[in-house]
């Protein structure tokens, strides 16, 4: 039997682990490989390289790993979750964009444009991805706990009596 508590906290709190690791490494450390990498520094190239195939291959286990927690609460709690904090982080570009227009001389997108291009944006854009993937696998939370929801009430059976049935 599986423990629901404890599902549910580790799908919660995995997102929270995988965005600010990837965040790090993504706009920290192959930040630093490209900028060494641009002045000539001797074997910089190769670490660039490295990092870069690591990002690809870490990126999509980051996603599959926020799917597995997922999928393993079954929670729609955390389906609505992933969808509102999966969307956000994955359409930031264009919320950013479409609310680019200025109020007063100052622009409504200033928060999303620190917190998106400033901080979160790196070489592979892991973030942006993995946020896609957690709307992604939010909407299959969803649908799921709508299916089971649905499932479970046709195959409630009706008691009869017996002198209906003749």
């Amino acid at each position: 039997m599986r423990n629901r508590p404890i599902s549910f906290l580790v799908a919660a709190a995995l997102p929270i682990v995988v965005l600010l690791l990837a965040q790090w490494f993504d706009a920290t450390q192959l930040q630093h490989y490209r900028d060494e990498e641009t002045t000539s520094f001797p074997g910089s190239a190769a670490a660039l390289f490295y990092g870069l195939a690591a990002a690809h291959i870490l990126t999509p286990a980051a996603i599959l790993a926020l799917a597995l927690a997922g999928w393993w609460s079954r929670s729609a709690v955390i389906g609505a979750a992933y969808v509102v904090v999966g969307g956000l982080i994955a359409f930031s570009p264009a919320l950013t964009w479409a609310s680019a227009t200025g109020v007063n001389g100052t622009p409504i997108a200033s928060l999303f444009s620190e917190i998106f291009f400033d901080t979160a944006q790196g070489l592979t854009a892991a973030v942006t991805t993995i946020g896609g993937g957690m709307f992604l696998v939010g909407l299959a939370l969803i649908a799921r706990r709508l299916r089971d929801r649905l499932a479970r009430t046709a195959m409630v059976v009706r008691p009869t009596s017996t002198t209906d049935r003749l």
